[in-house]
């Protein structure tokens, strides 16, 4: 080997020491860059934060003289007692039934106008009816509600009794079993509140084919209303809400009846309806019991004409003889008596024992 050779290689070695410390340099460098950057950015937006924060703080003083802080949402939730009062809204929001095909005690649905009640059975669909008088927003919803009518009840939510929740009839593959309110609509979806947990079905508003009034919707009911651990009784409506933008532009409620015989229950809360209305009827009619009656007590009773005809009697046995006997002389002492006067003129009334 060389010498040139051998002192070369010192120097190779020394310009590579040279060139990887001036690259570690200049990396470090950059590092230190970025760091700086990051740095001035953060302390940028805390500092931006800070400042919104302190404007919202002062506008809310401004607004609000106690400035006390804002509760939880689930306190301040508006809806946690659902409203059932029709409201049309500016859109005319109906809902409507109409008369199935055989009103008989068979029927899988009937519908009362005299109590604004459907009578439906259970887990069959039920055509609902609905209307607006103009058409409503592009994406406008129909939501569908179960709430309990009485006051006591209307904060706890409808579900399905457990016995009809957890079994396979009925709920295999649905996404909702614990839901009383099923929808046929390919569209449904399927909501519970994240406030007041109550369950409704949504589906999207469609606008009447043509030649028609109304669309119609088919939905089932899946728990009788005699179900304990669910409606357990309790008299339940459904509210259908008009909504676009979680906005109600219109509410239809009806009361709702889940039973095995939809026309016999019919029938039997009408004939109630009418009989009560007859007896009420007839007791107006009835004269006041403060009616002076004393023009009652003043008539005298018409005296029949003295009967002088003699009648022959054959009686068989001695005591049964001996008994009439007896019975014709306290008749016949009891008429003398009666056609007497007495010193006033009127005619006295003695009573007679046998």
């Amino acid at each position: 080997m060389s010498d040139n050779m051998l002192f070369s290689y010192p120097a190779m070695a020394e310009n590579s020491l040279q060139n990887a410390g001036q690259s570690f340099d200049s990396l470090w460098a950059s590092l230190e860059d970025l760091v700086h950057h990051y740095q001035s950015d953060e302390e940028s937006s805390t500092g931006n934060s800070s400042l919104e924060c302190s404007i919202d703080d002062n506008l809310s003083q401004q607004h609000s003289p106690l400035a006390s802080p804002s509760p939880p949402l689930r306190q301040t939730n508006p809806h946690s007692v659902p409203s059932s009062i029709h409201y049309p809204g500016h859109y005319g929001f109906q809902i409507a039934f109409s008369p199935p095909k055989k009103d008989t005690k068979s029927t899988t649905w009937t519908y009362s106008s005299s109590f604004n009640k459907l009578y439906v059975r259970m887990a069959t669909s039920c055509p609902i009816q609905f209307k607006t008088a103009s058409p409503p927003p592009s994406g406008t919803l129909i939501r569908a509600t179960a709430i309990y009518k009485e006051p006591q009840h209307i904060q706890h939510v409808v579900t399905r009794c457990p016995n009809h929740a957890s079994c396979l009839q009925h709920n295999e593959n649905h996404p909702a079993p614990s839901h009383l309110i099923h929808s046929d609509h390919p569209l449904a979806a399927y909501v519970e509140d994240p406030f007041t947990n109550r369950h409704s079905v949504v589906i999207p508003h469609q606008t009447a084919q043509v030649g028609s009034e109304w669309t119609v919707n088919l939905y089932q009911f899946m728990c009788l209303g005699s179900c304990v651990g669910g409606p357990n009784r309790r008299p339940m409506q459904i509210v259908f809400t008009l909504e676009y933008e979680h906005t109600v532009l219109g509410r239809a409620a009806v009361d709702v009846r889940i039973c095995a015989c939809p026309g016999r229950d019919k029938r039997v809360d009408e004939n109630y309806l009418s009989s009560n209305s007859t007896v009420t009827k007839r007791t107006q009619c009835k004269r006041p019991l403060n009616q002076d009656t004393s023009l009652m007590h003043t008539k005298r009773r018409k005296q029949s004409k003295p009967d002088s005809d003699v009648f022959t009697l054959t009686v068989r046995g001695q005591e049964n003889y001996d008994l009439l006997c007896r019975l014709r002389d306290s008749l016949e002492l009891a008429a003398f008596l009666a056609s007497q006067p007495t010193s006033n003129g009127a005619m006295e009334h003695t009573p007679i024992a046998l």
